[in-house]
């Protein structure tokens, strides 16, 4: 039950500083843990043998916004890495470098590019100019 309680109170830290420091929506925040979840059951748990590890936050554009700080939680034949908080990119993350495992790219308050073309929407009907086809 310690876990659980753990892991819950790590996820409510995580979306709080989301928001506070970079301001991400909950979604994003919790796009993170899925994407930690997949590296993890997938081989992660097999190659990681340390107690915390990062990952750089990147925005729309590609610029580094941040960090996403993870740490395992649980007795050792149900590890997990959970989200334990997010940091600003003046932070020092503790632990190693996983930002190569994964692409951690979220949505912020990132401006949008400028003079970026319009959606295609497809093309105008051509006029039928009386014609009719047999």
């Amino acid at each position: 039950m310690l876990v659980n309680l753990d892991m819950h109170k790590a996820a409510l830290h995580a979306h709080d500083r989301g928001l506070e420091r970079l301001n991400l929506p909950k979604e994003s925040v919790d796009s993170i843990q899925k994407a930690v979840d997949r590296m993890w059951y997938s081989h992660g748990r097999k190659k990681l043998t340390g107690d915390n590890y990062y990952s750089k936050l990147k925005d729309r554009l590609h610029n580094d916004v941040g960090y996403a700080a993870f740490k395992k939680v649980g007795p050792p034949t149900q590890e997990r890495l959970i989200l334990a908080t997010i940091l600003s990119n003046g932070m020092k993350p503790r632990g190693q470098d996983i930002s190569s495992w994964f692409t951690l790219n979220v949505k912020g308050s990132t401006p949008k590019v400028p003079n970026q073309p319009l959606p295609y929407t497809g093309m105008t009907p051509i006029p039928d100019n009386g014609h009719t086809s047999n």
